[in-house]
């Protein structure tokens, strides 16, 4: 009964995102259209997208799971989150649309003349988002298993349908789906949180529980922060992210979606977190937890029926849903315009075609990728690293100097490129992303004023 009801629940919603597909699929009559949508995305849709492609399954999840062990700590990722969704609505924001690019990578030919770094930069960027990728396919997997609604038709069925909307829409599809996915997540959240405080009304005795937690942790401060600042600087460069702000129709547009997502962030970020901190507070749940059972999950079939139960459900796969769709299409653009495929045609309607067949071919890759993978975390945390340590640095350049070098963006892609493998394979155990963040600015700081070259397009 209850794999039918969810199933149920997943064709109707299914057959609403393929409908919006279709639709949008209308009115697309260019890549620009396809990767960009138009760009004419409004502060609605800009604030709704952001936030959904942040608040994934493990955004959820994985601040339940750090409320319950370590209390405060569990905000540690989305502060870290909005605080990069803060820094690109002071001025990064404005940085990257004035790159006149459609691909985070596009700036190494733009600014420092490198075709070669580009391809470089888009590999590199591909694999950190394509490892993101599996891993929500991974973690939808993961989920439907705890609760014993895995088919791998019913499985194979919702991957199939959210690479077909992302294949027929693009940004324009992902964007509207997202905006109604997060809506669905949000309304299953907050009527769960406001019925659960009518059930048990102790909302002040999850305040101490929460400080108590974190005391334990000697070294609290330090690990809130190494957890925050790893997706604050991603979020500086990430193609997703970058993609739908170049697709903003203007800069007030910028400002104000990206400071309402922050504010959005960190204000959801309650929600799981009070629900960790009920677990904690429910001794019942103890041994199940302990065995490697999930909080909230463990939570709220303790307490509610197996309805509330599959909303829930649904409302995390959806937060899946919406991270997967706006990655996919993010590599799709990597790999159509940084590899000029957006070329083989001269008509516009005939080129749509390459990207989409991209778009299909790299979920089914995904897809099929996910099938080996099992541990979500280490993909996820490898997957950050990547480009951290390669690219950072000199994108930071390009947002930041009127002048830069290709000497010095080189230097910074070969160092981290032999950091981040030397301390994969323990090579390098005491060097870590951090070191090579470091090596490379000062590299950077080091040749860039020795040989700079200034291209047609400035930061002012």
């Amino acid at each position: 009964m209850e794999l039918l009801t969810f199933s149920l629940i997943a064709s109707a919603m299914g057959l609403g995102y393929l409908f919006v597909g279709y639709q949008t699929s209308k009115t697309i009559g260019s890549t620009t259209d396809f990767f960009l949508a138009g760009k004419n995305v409004g502060i609605f849709g800009l604030t709704m997208s952001l936030i959904a492609t942040q608040i994934g399954g493990g955004a959820i999840l994985g601040t339940s799971q750090e409320a319950y062990s370590y209390g405060l700590l569990a905000f540690a990722y989305i502060t870290g989150i909005a605080i990069g969704f803060i820094l690109l609505a002071s001025s990064f924001a404005h940085r990257i649309r004035a790159q006149n690019v459609h691909t985070i990578a596009q700036i190494f030919e733009k600014r420092y003349g490198s075709p070669f770094l580009t391809k470089v930069a888009s590999i590199a960027s591909i694999t950190s988002l394509g490892g993101i990728l599996v891993a929500q396919i991974v973690g939808s997997r993961a989920l439907l298993l705890s609760m014993n609604l895995y088919t791998p038709i019913l499985f194979i069925s919702l991957w199939a349908v959210v690479i077909t909307y992302t294949m027929m829409g693009g940004l324009k599809a992902v964007i509207s789906n997202n905006a109604f996915q997060l809506l669905v997540i949000l309304i299953v959240f907050i009527i769960l949180f406001f019925i659960d405080l009518i059930i048990s009304p102790n909302i002040p005795a999850s305040i101490p529980t929460a400080f108590q937690l974190s005391k334990q942790l000697p070294d609290a401060v330090i690990r809130f922060l190494t957890i925050a600042i790893t997706p604050t600087l991603y979020c500086l460069f990430e193609q997703d992210i970058a993609q739908t702000i170049i697709a903003a129709k203007n800069q007030k547009t910028v400002f104000w979606g990206t400071t309402l997502a922050a504010a959005s962030m960190v204000t959801f970020a309650y929600l799981p977190f009070y629900f960790g901190i009920q677990a904690r507070n429910t001794p019942l749940l103890e041994a199940a937890i302990s065995s490697g059972a999930q909080p909230l999950m463990s939570l709220i079939a303790h307490k509610y029926s197996i309805l509330v139960q599959l909303l829930v459900l649904y409302g995390i796969l959806a937060a899946i849903l919406s991270t997967a769709n706006s990655l996919l299409c993010a590599i799709s653009a990597h790999v159509t315009e940084d590899f000029h495929l957006n070329n083989i045609y001269s008509h516009s309607r005939a080129n749509l075609i390459i990207p989409k067949l991209v778009t299909l071919f790299i979920g089914s890759i995904a897809f099929i990728l996910a099938q080996s993978s099992e541990n979500i975390l280490n993909i996820i945390i490898l997957s950050y690293q990547i480009p951290i340590a390669t690219i950072f640095v000199p994108i930071m350049g390009a947002y930041l100097l009127k002048k830069v070098s290709s000497a010095a963006a080189y230097a910074c892609v070969i160092t981290g490129l032999i950091g981040y493998l030397g301390t994969i394979m323990n090579i390098l155990p005491f060097w870590g992303i951090w070191g090579s963040i470091g090596l490379s600015t000062l590299l950077f700081i080091i040749i860039n004023p020795l040989q700079t070259t200034q291209y047609s397009h400035e930061i002012n």
